[in-house]
């Protein structure tokens, strides 16, 4: 499962390119409220829009996300 490393640094990299969660979200086509439970930790995001989110972020993936076991349950 592919999360968010830091809550705090995927923020301070959309809004240093002005890009509010909100924004963000409708470039990539998720909801705001899908999106802000990826940023939380709450929710994993796929391979497919973890790629576009780092291109529209202009960084690497190792900069945003990780990839982690998948919780059971």
């Amino acid at each position: 499962m592919i999360v968010v490393k830091s809550a705090e640094d995927f923020t301070k990299r959309a809004y240093e390119l002005g890009f509010s969660i909100s924004a963000l979200s409708r470039a990539v086509g998720y909801n705001r409220s899908t999106l802000s439970h990826i940023v939380q930790g709450l929710n994993g995001i796929s391979p497919k829009k973890a790629k576009l989110v780092t291109e529209m972020l202009g960084t690497e993936f190792s900069e945003l996300f990780i990839i982690v076991e998948k919780r059971k349950g």
